[in-house]
């Protein structure tokens, strides 16, 4: 089934704009209670964008989404194929619900594992007021707005000048914790550490964990947290974990233009915890300074948490 239709204009997202419908997806009425369902969507999300779609095979995914072992064989254990198909039709009906007006689609073509990502206008349908606007209050309507756009483009333009962000303002959004069996205060604990080490450099102004908190898991946009906590640039990203293994992904995203202009995957062993989130914070941090000191000059910014 066509989940496209054929009217509208079809282009290619940005990541920033897929990882963010991933989001919203998930936090869906049809994804939030089910784990199963989020963590298969999820992985394979994940995978097209890291570049690695070798790893969207049935034997594969039974293995690392669906806690199968090395005996499992997809010709004879259907749960994949099930699982794909149940994960097609919430997509479908997100799409005829809640998504009916979001731009960006996420589709997993039949017999496939490798999902698809475009951009669609959606058409909007005129409103029956406006079919029955006559050409007089046509012409009433078009003067008022032209009497009055100036003023307010005055307005927009002030507004904007009041709250340009720092060029080295950051602010990190908790981690969200792709597992099958997600464990909250890891992901806590990874977000911490890196507001940390972001902080101790005293060259960055990194907004608070309290701060920030409030955007847990939301479906904001990245322009929209940007003006609210008035920073340039936002860290966001994620963990999965998967048995004794750990999988952080981190990209580092303009607030002003959306643009993602740094993305970093980090395996590591989980059984030494403390450690590994400390170096994971490190290493994410110091390519943080990589990607923004240069864009924010040597002009020295007053810590702030």
């Amino acid at each position: 089934m066509t989940l496209i239709p054929k009217k509208h204009s079809v282009s290619k997202p940005t990541h920033a704009q897929i990882r963010a419908q991933q989001d919203r997806i998930l936090a869906s009425k049809g994804f939030s209670g089910s784990k199963r369902q989020s963590a298969f969507f999820g992985f394979i999300v994940n995978a097209a964008l890291e570049g690695q779609t070798d790893r969207l095979k049935e034997f594969t995914l039974g293995i690392e989404v669906f806690e199968k072992d090395e005996s499992f064989d997809p010709s004879i254990d259907s749960i994949v194929r099930v699982e794909a198909s149940r994960l097609r039709t919430k997509l479908s009906e997100y799409y005829v619900g809640a998504g009916k007006a979001d731009s960006v689609r996420i589709d997993v073509p039949k017999g496939h594992y490798v999902p698809v990502f475009s951009l669609v206008n959606v058409p909007k349908a005129k409103s029956m007021l406006q079919q029955n606007l006559n050409m007089w209050i046509g012409f009433a309507v078009t003067t008022l707005i032209v009497v009055f756009v100036f003023s307010i483009f005055k307005f927009e333009t002030s507004v904007k000048n009041q709250f340009v962000s720092p060029p080295s303002s950051i602010a990190v959004i908790p981690l969200r914790d792709w597992s099958r069996k997600p464990e909250e205060h890891f992901s806590n604990a990874v977000t911490h550490a890196l507001i940390s080490s972001l902080a101790e450099s005293g060259t960055l102004q990194v907004t608070s964990l309290t701060s920030v908190i409030r955007f847990k898991n939301t479906e904001t946009s990245i322009s929209e947290i940007g003006r609210a906590l008035s920073v340039a640039y936002i860290l966001e990203g994620g963990v999965i974990r998967d048995g004794e293994r750990v999988r952080i992904t981190a990209r580092l995203i303009q607030t002003d233009s959306d643009e993602q202009i740094w993305a970093k995957t980090i395996d590591r062993d989980y059984s030494a915890l403390l450690s590994m989130q400390t170096d994971v914070a490190n290493t994410i941090a110091t390519q943080v300074f990589d990607e923004m000191l240069p864009k924010a000059g040597s002009v020295p910014v007053k810590l702030s948490l």
